[in-house]
């Protein structure tokens, strides 16, 4: 008689992703930036955003603020413009779509990183991975604004195919901390 063994999988522990504003003025973001990198959260990439400019300013940009993040030992990810990003010594880009990865990941790799976002399927997921993706993104944060956490949990749920009643979900109290109607909608929203 086989004997069943239990194989137990350490889990790495997540890791936070930050994503800039649009910056227009990288050596007045600096400051602020740097001071978000300084505190003792395990920040594994910073997405820049850049505002519209011309590229000699885009590539300035960049160099101006890749010191920063990297010297924490943090990858440099930037938004679109692969064209930039070893002239600025980024560690890599993310393009918006399937299309746009695919036309620049063979630019991209194997030297640097190469993300995927703005996905609506799985299927447009694992087209990106077989491509060579780094990371993917589902969703369209493009004006910075994330959709309330009911409707980010509904779709993660129902993209996974797990039936909501096998949901744990834990809210620490910071939640409560700015105690507004926003906060009791969404927790209304979330019982449904």
């Amino acid at each position: 008689m086989a004997r069943s063994q239990t194989v137990k999988m350490q889990v790495p522990a997540p890791r936070l992703y930050l994503m800039t504003p649009a910056v227009t003025d990288a050596t007045a973001f600096a400051r602020d930036l740097g001071a978000a990198l300084a505190s003792d959260a395990d920040i594994a990439a910073v997405l820049l955003r850049l505002a519209p400019g011309d590229e000699r300013t885009q590539v300035n940009r960049i160099k101006t603020l890749a010191s920063i993040v990297q010297d924490q030992g943090i990858a440099l990810v930037i938004e679109g413009h692969p064209e930039f990003v070893a002239r600025g010594g980024a560690d890599g880009a993310q393009l918006p779509g399937i299309e746009a990865f695919v036309k620049a990941a063979e630019t991209l790799k194997p030297a640097r990183i190469a993300g995927c976002a703005g996905l609506a399927s799985r299927h447009d997921a694992m087209t990106a991975a077989e491509r060579g993706a780094d990371y993917v993104v589902f969703g369209d944060a493009a004006d910075g604004h994330r959709p309330a956490l009911p409707a980010i949990i509904t779709n993660a749920l129902a993209a996974a195919q797990v039936d909501p009643g096998r949901l744990e979900l834990e809210i620490t109290e910071s939640v409560f901390l700015n105690d507004d109607e926003s906060t009791d909608a969404m927790f209304a929203a979330l019982k449904r």
